[in-house]
């Protein structure tokens, strides 16, 4: 037994230095990667707990609020924070907002009102909210299309905001904690601790009898009972002076008179709270409770007979703070504003439903048997092998290789050198995690040993959010992205960033103004037909062409998704010149098991010359 406890310390002791311990990855920095920005929008509204929660808690309230002033130097934004001394709206900087709901409303209420006051006052705005919580998301959208005005709304995941604008850094151990100050604060952390639970427990009853259905009321759990009598043992044993009836009131008696931070945390820790990677109610009450008595003290909340909205050149900001802090003075305007969103929705009569025009019909194809689309009758293509060369002047003095859906299958080397070589997408190979690393890595190793300028890889729907490619240096794009290849210009749209597309009138000039459109599905009606026969393609792709593209159009759009759609089409999408739309797709019909093509060359003559054809 002795000679095993050795041997497991001698172990430990030669851990490979590139891998490090547990506790240093949890705490960590997260580096931030170009390829997932943002959105564009006027303005973000960030849910603050929910962004937390998704990083563990590691971020304090008042780390993410210090790094939110950071960010505001480049966006405007507004911060939301559950709880709170009361409903207000602070300005710690100019570009930003701090939204307390207070003890009578939540976050997620506050940004579903201010998303419908928004986009009703600022229809030419684009707002953008930061949460994974789908009953808010819900709730946003709701209010949005109640105004009419859903297009003007994007929605950013928590982790995705996290990993690319903030930095968390590991939580402070429970030795690091100085011993409470004071019993007093101890004890209004306890009796905030069983007044939440008692809440908790009495909104669980209460939808429990309306689930039944039941008129009488039901009898108090055990649970409940003993809560109550708790919360009555704590404040007889707290406070025997000044009995901690309400724990709210009790909490800003304690801050006002000067309780500073180390002092709340040592008083959590102590009413047993403070575990590392978990963030109770009573937890969050205390610690947003003393961020804003500091905001407070540090700034001048906005009030609207005082504000001069719309004078500055962050009118959208006052507007809301006036808006807020209205609200939070006159109950009835709270009450009407909570409603808004119900009350002036119209309902119409359901349309009826009809079917939606496809793309103008392209220019007839040429079969080819083994590009299941074939080419363009006008198009001059070769193939060599499994390759395809265009070998018409789409984007003069560029060679650009292109390819997708290879699915952890390594294709042929690019028999050519050029300046742009782009996978639309699905290069995961669908296996265990090990067999994914190996074959990821794989890839890698293959574009590193592709002579191009530029490599570009677009995320598709097997692909995951985060990769890194360090032998080649490729862009991974996971959000709309434009980019630029010498003279030309590339938009890419990747798996599930089309939404709402057709709506944002930015993303819609870059996507007119591109020289390359890169998406991983293909629009639908073009190069989407499913061995089953059915049209399998995007309608938001196909939608926001179609309004996107009047006098400027891409000369080239290069996708993927659908495998026995390969091949190219010449479609009139707008502009001087037709779309050249290139399904790239290697794999055969249906789940890949190989790859029945390979690269398809623009801009470069076949190998061996030869005008052969499709």
């Amino acid at each position: 037994m002795h000679l095993l406890l050795c041997l497991a310390a001698a172990a430990s002791a030669f851990r490979a230095p590139g891998r490090p311990r547990s506790s240093a990855r949890v705490g960590a920095k997260l580096q931030r990667e170009d390829h997932l920005a943002l959105p564009e929008a006027d303005l973000i509204l960030v849910d603050g707990d929910n962004v937390r929660g998704k990083t563990a808690f590691r971020l304090s309230a008042k780390s993410l609020e210090q790094q939110m002033e950071t960010f505001s130097e480049t966006r405007d934004c507004v911060l939301y924070v559950d709880h709170g001394m009361s409903a207000e709206c602070l300005a710690p900087r100019d570009a930003l907002r701090v939204v307390f709901a207070g003890p009578d409303q939540s976050a997620d209420d506050c940004i579903a009102r201010d998303v419908g006051y928004l986009v009703h006052h600022r229809p030419d705005l684009t707002v953008a909210v930061v949460t994974s919580d789908s009953g808010l998301i819900a709730r946003c959208r709701k209010a949005a299309r109640a105004r009419g005005r859903a297009g003007r709304l994007d929605i950013v995941g928590s982790v995705r905001f996290s990993e690319t604008t903030l930095r968390v850094d590991a939580a402070p151990a429970a030795a690091d904690r100085a011993p409470a100050a004071s019993d007093t604060h101890v004890a209004v952390a306890k009796a905030l601790s069983v007044a939440t639970e008692k809440a908790s427990l009495r909104r669980v009853r209460n939808k429990r009898v309306t689930t039944r259905k039941s008129r009488k009321a039901a009898p108090p759990s055990r649970a409940f009972s003993e809560a109550t009598a708790n919360l009555a043992a704590a404040t007889a044993r707290g406070l025997a002076a000044t009995p901690v009836a309400a724990p709210d009131a009790a909490l800003n008696d304690v801050i006002e008179d000067g309780a500073t931070a180390e002092q709340l945390e040592a008083a959590i820790y102590a009413a047993g709270g403070g575990v590392q990677g978990r963030e109770q109610t009573w937890e969050r009450c205390v610690r947003a409770a003393k961020l804003h008595a500091t905001l407070r003290a540090a700034t001048t909340a906005e009030n609207g007979p005082d504000s001069t909205p719309g004078r500055s050149p962050h009118a959208v900001l006052d507007d809301l703070g006036a808006f807020v802090n209205g609200l939070a003075s006159n109950r009835t305007l709270a009450r009407e504003a909570a409603r808004a969103p119900v009350l002036r929705r119209r309902r119409r009569a359901p349309a009826k439903k009809t079917a939606r025009p496809l793309f103008p019909s392209p220019t007839p194809a040429s079969s080819s048997k083994t590009w299941p689309s074939g080419w363009p009758s006008d198009a001059t293509v070769v193939e060599r092998g499994d390759h395809a060369f265009l070998l018409d002047e789409v984007l003069p003095g560029l060679k650009i290789a292109l390819v997708s859906d290879t699915h952890g299958f390594e294709p042929d080397d690019v028999p050519f050198a050029g300046d742009l070589l782009i996978h639309a997408g699905d290069f995961w190979l669908d296996s265990n995690s090990a067999a994914n690393r190996e074959a990821q890595m794989k890839f890698d190793a293959w574009l590193a040993r592709q002579d191009f300028t530029r490599k570009i890889v677009v995320r598709g729907n097997h692909d995951p959010m985060r990769v890194a490619f360090p032998r080649s240096n490729a862009t991974f794009v996971t959000g709309r992205t434009a980019l630029r290849v010498g003279d030309s210009s590339v938009y890419c749209v990747p798996h599930g960033a089309s939404a709402g597309l057709k709506n944002n009138r930015k993303a819609l000039a870059a996507l007119a103004a591109a020289d390359i459109l890169v998406t991983h599905a293909p629009p639908r009606g073009l190069l989407d037909t499913t061995y089953q026969g059915l049209h399998a393609g995007s309608k938001p792709l196909r939608d926001a062409a179609a309004v996107a593209c009047g006098e400027n159009a891409p000369k080239l759009w290069v996708c993927g998704h659908i495998h026995e759609a390969a091949g190219g089409a010449r479609v009139a999408l707008g502009g001087p010149t037709p779309t050249f739309l290139v399904n790239a797709g290697a794999a055969n019909p249906g789940r890949a098991k190989r790859l029945d093509r390979g690269v398809v060359g623009v801009g470069v003559a076949a190998p061996g010359g030869g005008a052969g054809g499709a």
